[in-house]
C-alpha cells in the first residue's frame, strides 16, 4: 500500500485529526484513523470491504490536517482502486450503484445533473420514491436549479479522457481519436 500510494502510512501515530476534520465520518463503518490504524494492521480485508473508501469525498481535509503529512485521500483513492481491481464488493451494495451511475453520467455528460442521479439511483436501487423528499427540499432551497440537464461544455474531453483511463488500465498505450490499433 505505501508503494502504490507513495504514502509513509506507517508514519501516523493515531492523533486523529484526520477524523476530526472529515464532513463525512459520521457516515463512515471505519473513519480515516481507524483506515489508517487497520492497514498498519494488515487488516486488507476489512479495509477494502468498509464503506468508508467509497464515502470519502476525496475533499482532501484528511490530508490537510495530517501533522506528518500523509495524503490520506491519496491512500483511500489507492484503496478504490485495489477494491475495484480485486473485485471486493463494498459492505453497502448501494455505494457501488451510485458510484457506477455517479461516474457514468460524468463520462457521458461532463458532469452530474443532481435530479437525474438521484431518479437513476432510486429506480437502479428498486426504491422509486426513495430519498424524493431530500429533493424536494433541494428544489426549494434552489441547489436543484434546472429539471433538465443542460449542455457541458468540454464534454467530449471528459469522455476521451475516460477512454484514456480504459485503455491504461487494460494495459494498452492510449491511442489519438481516430488512431486505429493494430
Amino acid at each position: 500500500m505505501e508503494e502504490e500510494s507513495g504514502q509513509s502510512i506507517f508514519q501516523c501515530y493515531q492523533c486523529g485529526k484526520c477524523t476530526a476534520g472529515c464532513p463525512v465520518s459520521y457516515a463512515m463503518d471505519l473513519n480515516p484513523r481507524q483506515i489508517m490504524r487497520a492497514i498498519q494492521l494488515g487488516l486488507k480485508d476489512d479495509v477494502l470491504s468498509s464503506s468508508a473508501i467509497w464515502v470519502c469525498l476525496s475533499c482532501q481535509t484528511c490530508s490537510a490536517r495530517c501533522p506528518i503529512e500523509i495524503d490520506i485521500a491519496r491512500v483511500l483513492e489507492t484503496l478504490r482502486h485495489q477494491a475495484v481491481r480485486e473485485k471486493v464488493k463494498p459492505g453497502d451494495k448501494h455505494i457501488e450503484t451510485f458510484q457506477r451511475i455517479f461516474l457514468g453520467m460524468i463520462e457521458n455528460r461532463g458532469r452530474v445533473h443532481e435530479l437525474e442521479l438521484g431518479l437513476r439511483y432510486n429506480v437502479a436501487s428498486k426504491d422509486p420514491l426513495g430519498h424524493s423528499s431530500l429533493a424536494v427540499g433541494m428544489l426549494k432551497k434552489g441547489k436543484i436549479s434546472k429539471i433538465r440537464p443542460g449542455r457541458v461544455k468540454g464534454a467530449s474531453e471528459v469522455k476521451e479522457l475516460f477512454r484514456k483511463v480504459r485503455s491504461l488500465e487494460a494495459g494498452a498505450a492510449p491511442q489519438e481519436p481516430g488512431e486505429k490499433g493494430e
